[in-house]
């Protein structure tokens, strides 16, 4: 399984905060554990961290038009930054999700662990 922290700006906190039921709902049919966080000092940046348990439907659902409402919906702020760490791998990788409408295909920097 792979674990996910997605981090990015919002319009508003209170705003974001309110769909934390529905961000578990969004993603139930390919992870789990699915937390959200903000910063503690009170900035408008926030993180989801997540199990995915469905890669595949995952990075579907990243580039759907649903993921892109829903985001709009949410007050999410790009660029989204999202770091993985897959069991049994060494290493993490970081997806960047750039301003702008379009979510990118399977974009990766690897970066070394330590």
């Amino acid at each position: 399984m792979t674990r996910i922290i997605i981090t990015h700006r919002v319009e508003d906190i209170a705003k974001w905060k309110s769909f934390d039921g529905d961000r578990s709902t969004n993603m139930a049919a390919f992870a789990k554990d699915v937390f959200s966080f903000v910063e503690p000092q009170g900035s408008n940046s926030v993180a989801v961290s997540m199990t995915v348990t469905d890669m595949d439907g995952f990075t579907a659902f990243l580039q759907s038009e649903t993921c892109d409402a829903i985001m709009r919906k949410h007050g999410v702020i790009k660029p989204v930054t999202m770091l993985t760490h897959t069991s049994g791998r060494s290493g993490h990788a970081v997806y960047f999700i750039p301003r702008g409408s379009e979510l990118p295909r399977h974009r990766a920097k690897r970066l070394q662990p330590g």
